[in-house]
């Protein structure tokens, strides 16, 4: 009977040592936990106000790329006596079919091409447009010549990539 009794009071304590060991542990993971949950709010917040930050420079960066005619009517007039119907679009249209102009490769299996025409300005004589495989882009200054046929040919002034 005592053997017994002492084999019940070893079991309780051993579960009493146990619960204690258990809460404390508990406690300690939710500390972790909060201090962690908390690591992240901090972390989130930093990442939401540099996505806002970054977002209102690309909207403005757009707003001042957005596709601009510097093309005043007598050159407008000249063009179409060449053959261009629209001669803002056409010019734009025609240099997106060249990507070979491109002198740079893509990388991870992109193709460099002029993937946003929209932000391109024309002027008389020139274009700058951008330029992108979906992983990096750049920039590029050309020169353009429109024959007596409406044929457009293009000559590279200088590109750029950002890496």
């Amino acid at each position: 009977m005592k053997l017994r009794l002492n084999f019940i009071h070893f079991l309780l304590i051993c579960l009493l040592i146990l619960s204690i060991v258990l809460i404390f542990i508990s406690q300690r993971k939710s500390s972790i936990y909060e201090d962690l949950l908390g690591n992240e709010r901090q972390q989130t917040g930093i990442l939401s106000a540099k996505i806002d930050s970054l977002t209102s420079l690309i909207t403005e960066y757009k707003g001042m790329l957005e596709l601009e005619s510097k093309l005043d009517s007598w050159k407008i007039g000249q063009l179409k006596s060449k053959g261009l119907s629209d001669p803002l679009n056409d010019i734009i249209t025609d240099l997106s079919k060249h990507r070979e102009l491109i002198p740079f490769k893509g990388v991870l299996g992109g193709t460099m091409g002029f993937y946003h025409p929209e932000y391109a300005i024309v002027t008389r004589n020139e274009v700058f447009i951008p330029f992108e495989d979906g992983h990096r882009g750049g920039y590029m200054l050309l020169k353009y010549q429109v024959s007596d046929e409406g044929k457009i040919s293009w000559k590279v002034l200088d590109a750029y990539i950002m890496k």
